[in-house]
Order: structure tokens, then sequence, then C-alpha cells
């Protein structure tokens, strides 16, 4: 007679090892997600961007404009008129018309 074929299921290990490669490739596109969507909202708080420019040369800073994007997978930021002073702030220590950082 017949008898009937039983399939057997995947094996624990093969799906524990499944489970845990694409829970990672899922957070990796969540967080890929979320930086591509973050940079240009981070962006449009320029006294925030002020404030850490001027933490970071320790001297005030200031620009006219500040824009964000995305060239390819790397983020590229564009400021406009920036100015660092001296610590007095009389002085320029730094000026540049267009600076473009990729």
């Amino acid at each position: 007679m017949f008898t009937m074929h039983i399939r057997k299921p995947f094996s624990d290990v093969i799906k524990s090892v499944t489970f845990w490669y694409g829970s990672f490739f899922a957070l990796l596109l969540a967080c890929l997600i979320i930086a591509r969507v973050a940079l240009p909202l981070w962006l449009e708080d320029k006294e925030n961007f002020t404030t850490q420019l001027e933490l970071l040369f320790n001297s005030p800073t200031n620009f006219d404009q500040i824009s964000g994007g995305w060239v390819g997978w790397s983020p590229s930021l564009r400021l406009k008129n920036l100015t660092v002073h001296d610590a007095g702030g009389k002085s320029n220590i730094f000026s540049a018309e267009e600076i473009e950082i990729r």
C-alpha cells in the first residue's frame, strides 16, 4: 500500500538564527529610516545648531542659512555665510561664504 510521507519541520536552530538575523536587519532598517527623516527636522532648529557650533569652537558663531540632505547614503550639510568670531566677539577668526560638509 501507499505510505504517507511526513515532512519534518525546520529545526529549532534554523528558526532561531532566522529570527535573530531578521530582527537585526529590521532594527537596522528602522534606524536608517529614522536618520533619514530626522536630519532635515534637526536642521530646522537653527538656534540649537548655532549653540552646538559655539560649544565646538569655543567662540561665538553665526550663519545665515543652513540646509542639508542626503547624497546617496551620506549626509550632506551646507552653511551659508558662516562666521566664527574671537572669544570677545570683536574680530573674525574665520569667515566663509559657503561651506559644504559631506
